[in-house]
């Protein structure tokens, strides 16, 4: 993942990261991560090929976590 515009932080296992732009960060498969904007921010980022390999820990936004 990559900050390239605003400002977050980025939790990985209990670990925060603040984020600087053009920074990079790598997330582990199955590192529980979160990111927490504190202004519109973009961000970059590349995933593994796995399409169905997101499980939902929490969420502020009413998605739920599919069982699978």
């Amino acid at each position: 993942m990559i900050l390239e515009d605003g400002r977050c932080d980025v939790l990985v296992n209990d670990i925060i990261h603040d984020m600087v732009e053009n920074e990079v960060l790598t997330i582990n498969p199955m590192d529980i991560h979160r990111v927490i904007a504190y202004e519109d921010s973009i961000i970059l980022e590349v995933s593994t090929p796995e399409v169905d390999d997101t499980v939902r820990i929490e969420d502020h936004y009413g998605r739920v976590r599919k069982k699978g």
